[in-house]
């Protein structure tokens, strides 16, 4: 595969390279794999942050717990002084 880099972007690469003293080559592909692993990483997340959601959405009903008809807004309105 080639890339074709605007001619700034390309020196800077460079620069970066050389100050590391790697082959930008090297910089492009740990960048790229990062990017890639962390895109998974935030699917994970996601996944695991609407399996919690969904959890906690049905966690009265499968404990058997109730608020007698109330709301938890109505419930602590009654419960302040």
């Amino acid at each position: 595969m080639e890339l074709n880099l605007p001619p700034a972007l390309e020196a800077k690469l460079t620069h970066s390279a050389i100050q590391k003293g790697r082959n930008p080559n090297e910089l492009v592909q740990d960048a790229l794999t990062r990017y890639f692993g962390e895109e998974e990483d935030s699917a994970k997340e996601r996944s695991s942050r609407v399996a919690s959601m969904q959890q906690l959405a049905t966690f009265g009903q499968r404990h058997g717990l109730s608020l007698g008809g109330m709301t938890i807004k109505q419930l602590l309105q009654e419960s302040r002084p």
